[in-house]
């Protein structure tokens, strides 16, 4: 009998858990590491990129904000 894994590799047929995302409730395959990693806030894909893009504009947001009080305080100073 022919052998094409090394004994003691590990077997790739196993799925990883299922686990609710805490965003939208979908239910999404990730591992048991990756759960203990984020303490069981676990988020798919879908959520995670909704969540990096309202952090960016949140950003961009307050940037706009500390420009204008930048300028007013700049004008206040001058005159």
């Amino acid at each position: 009998m022919l052998q094409t894994e090394p004994q003691g590799a590990l077997d790739h047929g196993a799925m990883s858990p299922i686990f609710p995302c805490r965003g939208c409730g979908t239910f999404i395959e990730r591992s048991t590491q990756h759960y203990r990693r984020v303490k069981g806030q676990v988020l798919c894909s879908t959520c995670l990129d909704a969540q990096a893009v309202s952090k960016s504009t949140l950003a961009q947001r307050l940037l706009g904000i500390l420009t204008r009080l930048n300028l007013l305080v700049g004008r206040a100073a001058e005159g």
